[in-house]
């Protein structure tokens, strides 16, 4: 690992996180397909880190899996690839799957999980998206729009974001041009609807997916969207929790996929990647600036990340040896 130490040490240090003690790197899984992880952090001070088993490939109910750092074993089911986690009003844990499955001109199939046992296991609680519109169409049955990373309960609400397309983003050439949504629900995942549009049209070459998002100290909430293997990332910010967002702005030198962010008391920290490698940064103004903390170079990785933290420290999470091995890196590891 290389990288601006310094800045790290500050960050850890105004969040009151250990500093010195040696970590070692977290082996999750392996063996077959492990890969594309996303990281939560449960209370009790607990980890679970979902994965995918199954080839990078549009299929139908594909069996993927989560596991709880220190478990004898992973939960594993169909449609069970949890790309959102957030605390519920009522208690307990609701997760929802990153995949949707396609119904009718209006609404999809949202895979839901909950748990009362803090990730130990999972029964499904299937929910409805309502779409504003007709949503493009996709091989294997797949929804228009798709859950990714990261959900937020947000007074008595869960909220996130969404990627995907209406039919009128399918571009000429077959692609779609992403576009980023802000989805909520008001009955712990039931039903959902899509309360605005973050960013959308051409960007990049893909447009706008793969968003991320993470509230602020100050209440704003920050979303990072890919734009593409070659191109910046970029970001927009909502003031009015969710029912507006800022022009997008590209990222300057971030170039990569699969964002993830983590709020620390001390600001925000944020993961990417691309094949090979991972990359660590923060921000404390909300993501108007960002200070490179940590590179990882991983000749194997997928480059797709995610973040928790484990016994208290800053670990960034990873497939390696060519997709079969999900791993925990510490981000201050010796």
């Amino acid at each position: 690992m290389k990288g601006a130490a310094f800045f790290l040490l500050a960050l850890l240090s105004a969040c009151g996180l250990p500093t010195s003690a040696p970590r070692q790197p977290v082996l999750i899984s392996a063996g077959g397909i492990n890969h594309f992880p996303f990281a939560y952090d449960l209370p009790g001070a607990k980890v679970l880190v979902a994965y995918s088993t199954h080839k990078d490939e549009v299929i139908a109910a594909p069996v993927d899996a989560a596991r709880v750092i220190g478990a004898d074993r992973a939960v594993s089911a169909a449609n069970f690839y949890l790309s959102g986690l957030a605390s519920t009003s009522a208690g307990g844990l609701y997760a929802a799957s990153y995949i949707t499955t396609a119904t009718d001109a209006h609404s999809e199939i949202v895979h839901g999980w909950t748990s009362a046992d803090n990730g130990a296991s999972w029964q499904p609680r299937r929910g409805v998206l309502h779409l504003p519109e007709p949503p493009i169409s996709r091989t294997a049955g797949w929804g228009g729009l798709l859950f990714h990373r990261r959900l937020h309960q947000i007074g008595s609400k869960l909220a996130g974001t969404v990627y995907g397309g209406y039919a009128r983003d399918r571009r000429s050439d077959g692609g779609e041009w992403y576009r980023s949504a802000w989805v909520e629900s008001d009955d712990d995942g039931v039903t959902w609807r899509v309360l605005s549009t973050i960013a959308e049209g051409p960007a990049g070459t893909e447009g706008y997916a793969e968003p991320v998002s993470a509230i602020c100290p100050d209440g704003r909430i920050l979303a990072v969207l890919r734009t593409g293997p070659t191109s910046p990332m970029r970001w927009s910010r909502s003031a009015d929790g969710g029912a507006t967002w800022s022009a997008p702005r590209e990222l300057p030198g971030m170039t990569g996929w699969d964002p993830d962010l983590l709020v620390l008391p001390g600001g925000l920290v944020l993961s990417w990647g691309i094949t090979g490698s991972v990359h660590v940064a923060r921000s404390e103004d909300c993501g108007d600036t960002w200070q490179r903390v940590a590179d990882f170079d991983i000749p194997t990785c997928s480059g797709y990340s995610g973040l928790a933290l484990v016994n208290g420290g800053l670990t960034v999470f990873t497939d390696r040896n060519n997709e079969t091995e999900v791993w925990g890196y510490p981000v201050m590891g010796n």
